[in-house]
């Protein structure tokens, strides 16, 4: 049980991480919350992961660096994305 709590942690910190990583990329302007940076790195890795997959390669290994680096590569997917939305909105 106590390793379903760690793992879980491990997991937010891993998400907040990687959607931190991604705004800063971006060089978004907004402050953002650690909610919101952990929203964007866990809605991150399963796009990262979907995209991976699609592809062709398979993501293997149970590793808080395969965990960040799939979450980071669907993070910069979603930021990136949002920020070019917005761009063509506010034209």
């Amino acid at each position: 049980q106590y390793m379903e709590i760690l793992n879980l942690l491990l997991l937010i910190a891993t998400g907040g991480f990687a959607g931190w990583a991604a705004t800063r990329l971006f060089k978004t302007d907004m402050q953002n919350s650690i909610y919101t940076y952990v929203i964007i790195g866990v809605i991150g890795a399963v796009i990262g992961k979907l995209v991976i997959e699609f592809v062709g390669f398979e993501v293997t290994g149970d590793g808080v660096v395969v965990d960040f680096i799939v979450a980071l590569i669907g993070a910069v997917i979603l930021v990136g994305t949002s920020k070019l939305v917005a761009g063509k909105l506010s034209r």
